[in-house]
């Protein structure tokens, strides 16, 4: 598999120092390049602030286009063994080329997260009944969603209880379903004790909005009892790109303090004494819990922050959705340096156990070469994809021309207008 070349398709240019979903496609990244791969990296989006800059690790890139017939000149150019598309926006928007002109290149998706669940969990957040599973399945998001997996050679899937969500309830076949959670970066940040660890914290990016949501939520509901416990407490909430509504709910008064982007989140998580996720809807695995454990800061969660990556008994009591016992569990973690060093050293073990980077790369590198060895047979196990990617195919591609037939009479109508 040496020498392979892999063309990823980003939803956007990694931000790892801003986003979860940055942190997630560079540790992908890192891992296919330690493996010896070829990597061009090519997206529809801007170039943000806070990117990576790929072309320092030596991955090429390139800007692509919708609707552009001149991807399929730089698809035929390139000839990619894989194909890696960033969430299923992407793959519906070019998995149909790779289809037409490359149909024995291996297509990948990376959901980052089930964005219908998130979706259907936000909804739900929003009636009194609150039932996401049934508004999750009737979601025209959920279809398409799970189509594009279907469409797909192997879907990698962050977190485990969303393996178990698609194997249970929609009986997706296991074999084009790869379980590949955030992976470990053993000593990345140097561990700081009790005594030199300060304030409670809250970090996640605005352009989130499980993460706007929970900001007002802590702001309105959970820290006014914190601070009615510990009058001095003080909170540091950081994230890049938080909107103005946001940035207007600073308040030093209340301890309340609103810092925008960290220069690096590991740092800013290892100098805070408790972390804080009271996400009220979401899906995936949340980075902020994750680098948490990485730093070994304990954190106090909601059901939702602690899925995939709190499960077991141990983590009970530090999964709260109601504010008074959120609060009362907070702040009793801040003020006992026992029950803190003991959080830490189960963090370290589960760490170890479920999220070594080497074991996940090794089992993702066996899944692919499995599928590269027998391509044809994996592809006959799932009818119902082929089936999709047949009347994909036709539909999506129609349309597609079609746009590009209207994009051209319209330049040339402007063309004419001109002379």
């Amino acid at each position: 598999m040496k020498n392979t070349k892999l063309l990823v398709i980003g939803h956007s240019w990694p931000e790892p120092e801003a986003t979860a979903a940055g942190l997630r496609m560079m540790q992908l990244l890192e891992g296919f390049k330690d493996w010896g791969w070829q990597l061009t990296f090519a997206s529809t989006a801007t170039i943000g602030p806070h990117a990576t800059d790929l072309g320092e690790l030596g991955i090429a890139t390139s800007s692509i286009e919708l609707n552009d017939p001149g991807f399929d000149l730089f698809l035929e150019k390139l000839q990619p063994d894989m194909v890696l598309f960033d969430r299923f926006h992407t793959e519906e928007q070019f998995g149909w080329r790779v289809d037409k002109l490359l149909p024995n290149t291996i297509k990948i998706l990376d959901t980052e997260d089930l964005n219908s669940l998130r979706e259907a969990r936000a909804l739900a957040l929003q009636d009194t009944e609150g039932i996401w599973l049934e508004k999750w399945l009737e979601l025209d998001s959920t279809k398409r969603e799970i189509a594009s997996i279907y469409r797909c050679d192997l879907s990698l899937i962050i977190s485990a209880y969303e393996i178990s969500l698609l194997n249970e309830q929609l009986e997706i076949p296991a074999h084009i379903l790869h379980y590949i959670p955030f992976m470990a970066r053993k000593g990345a940040v140097p561990e700081v004790p009790f005594e030199k660890r300060k304030d409670y914290l809250f970090i996640g990016n605005g352009k989130h909005k499980p993460n706007l949501d929970a900001i007002k939520y802590l702001k309105k509901s959970i820290w006014p009892l914190i601070r009615d416990m510990q009058p001095t407490a003080e909170i540091n909430i950081y994230g890049a790109y938080l909107p103005q509504a946001i940035l207007e709910l600073h308040d030093p008064k209340l301890g309340f303090n609103i810092r925008g982007k960290a220069p690096i989140a590991g740092e800013v998580m290892s100098s805070a004494r408790v972390n804080l996720a009271p996400l009220r809807f979401g899906a995936g695995l949340k980075g902020k819990v994750f680098t948490a454990l990485e730093t070994a800061t304990p954190s106090v969660t909601s059901s939702i922050a602690k899925e995939g990556l709190l499960e077991d008994d141990q983590w009970v009591d530090y999964i709260q959705d109601e504010p008074q016992k959120f609060a009362e569990v907070a702040v009793r973690l801040y003020s006992n340096k026992e029950e803190w060093e003991a959080y830490r050293k189960n963090a370290a073990a589960l760490l170890e156990e479920h999220f070594k980077r080497e074991n996940i790369l090794t089992d993702l590198l066996n899944s692919l070469v499995k599928i590269r060895e027998n391509l044809r047979t994996h592809r006959q196990k799932n009818f119902t994809g082929a089936m999709l990617k047949h009347h994909t195919l036709g539909s999506t591609m129609y349309m597609s021309r079609w746009i590009e037939t209207k994009q051209k009479l319209q330049t040339l109508k402007q063309g004419i207008k001109s002379d």
